[in-house]
């Protein structure tokens, strides 16, 4: 399997302009921090793309897929868009607060859509150690300008043969057409339970859900035919996190959190180049490729004698998703259903301040996976390979220098 099959040459410019008038007003029903905002962008991409052809072979070296790609061709897309916004920050008493917003976005690219939001922070004792926060609203997203640019990549022609006997088992061509796109949407809700436990003691404890529909995906025909986007995709995110603050003094602090969570979406979203990809599937609903269902993070920063200080965090997930393939490498079994090892990480800076006359700087370094944890970043994911389920590319001890000047 080809590497680097693709070659680009491009430029891309954006130009934004933005907006805002802010008045607070005082009413009967409490103080109203009111403001209006808005934007517009123009945004332009323009280049070539150059694909080169791509041979994967079985464990026993024969020729088992072939994908050929037409000759060099230019890409350009441009958009222009926009919003305006209307948002109120009202304060009902020191113990009530609401945030209300509205946001209308329009795109040269798609159909102009509509968004709201609420926010509401709420103390629930005299003293304020303990608040209930929430918030729900809808969200628009952007349509990126690779999606509207889809009808200017090289055509393909995918082949698989037979190990055995070379024999052509299927042929399928592919020409990347123009896009049928709208502006993505999420809705979102998230509640948290603040507490000052004690003075310079803190605990959180949050929950949050978001869906996202009308995402940009690349639409696979059965046979030859057209490869289009189309605002049809998908995608989930639910979190729960438990974190401790513990603030010192002198600007020292500990930060303790663990997250669950589960995210899912469309496989061939456009999030990044999907027709840069050197082989292409059909997609449907999958875990992420980030999606780590246990996450913990600690970090600090604590003083030292002589105006030193050292900050380390540790991190501790678990293994990311990876799918198995064929040895024609499409996907053998449920996409993104095995896992990486658990990431373990500690990284730490250590430094001194120094002041040469009126000049301060911290001096010192970086010491990243200082455990030297295995922390594989690929793996043999084709059945039948001798190397099969194996794991590697990890990344060792990094040591770096660390300047940091203030003035």
């Amino acid at each position: 399997r080809n590497n680097w099959f693709s070659r680009w040459s491009w430029r891309a410019s954006r130009v934004m302009a933005a907006v805002a008038w802010d008045r607070p007003v005082r009413h009967a029903s409490g103080i109203h921090d009111l403001s209006v905002s808005g934007d517009v962008a123009q945004a332009d991409l323009d280049g070539a793309v150059n694909q080169q052809e791509v041979r994967v072979f079985s464990p026993a070296g024969a020729l088992v897929r072939h994908v050929g790609f037409a000759a060099p061709t230019a890409i350009r897309a441009s958009n222009v868009s926009g919003g305006f916004a209307a948002r109120d920050a009202w304060t009902v008493s020191p113990r009530l607060q609401f945030d209300l917003g509205v946001r209308y976005d329009a795109s040269r690219l798609a159909a102009n859509a509509p968004s709201a939001r609420v926010g509401v922070r709420y103390t629930l004792d005299e003293s304020g150690r303990t608040a209930l926060k929430g918030g729900v609203g809808t969200f628009v997203g952007v349509v990126p300008l690779l999606a509207a640019a889809a009808a200017g990549y090289p055509a393909r022609i995918d082949s698989s043969f037979d190990e055995v006997s070379g024999t052509l088992l299927r042929q399928q061509e592919l020409r990347p057409a123009g896009a049928d796109l709208r502006l993505p949407r999420a809705r979102a809700a998230v509640v948290s339970l603040e507490r000052e436990i004690q003075p310079g003691l803190d605990a959180q404890v949050a929950v949050t859900a978001r869906a996202s529909s009308l995402l940009p995906v690349l639409v696979m025909p059965d046979g030859n035919g057209d490869l289009r986007i189309r605002s049809e995709g998908t995608a989930s995110y639910r979190e729960l996190q438990l974190s401790v603050r513990r603030v010192l003094a002198h600007d020292q602090m500990v930060f303790l959190s663990y997250i669950r969570s589960s995210a899912r979406n469309d496989l061939n979203e456009v999030t990044a180049q999907t027709f840069d990809a050197p082989l292409l599937e059909r997609g449907g609903l999958a875990r992420n490729a980030n999606d780590a269902p246990n996450r913990v993070l600690a970090w600090g920063t604590l003083n030292l004698p002589w105006r030193m200080a050292v900050s380390p965090a540790l991190e501790w997930h678990t293994g990311f998703p990876y799918s198995d393939r064929h040895m024609r490498y499409t996907y053998a079994g449920t996409p993104n259903g095995r896992r990486y090892p658990a990431f373990t990480s500690l990284d730490l800076v250590a430094y001194k301040t120094v002041t040469v006359r009126e000049y301060t700087a911290d001096l010192g370094v970086q010491l990243f996976n200082a455990t030297g944890h295995w922390n594989p970043r690929d793996v043999y994911p084709v059945l039948g390979a001798p190397a099969y389920g194996q794991f590697a590319n990890s990344v060792g001890r990094i040591l770096r220098g660390y300047m940091l000047l203030k003035w």
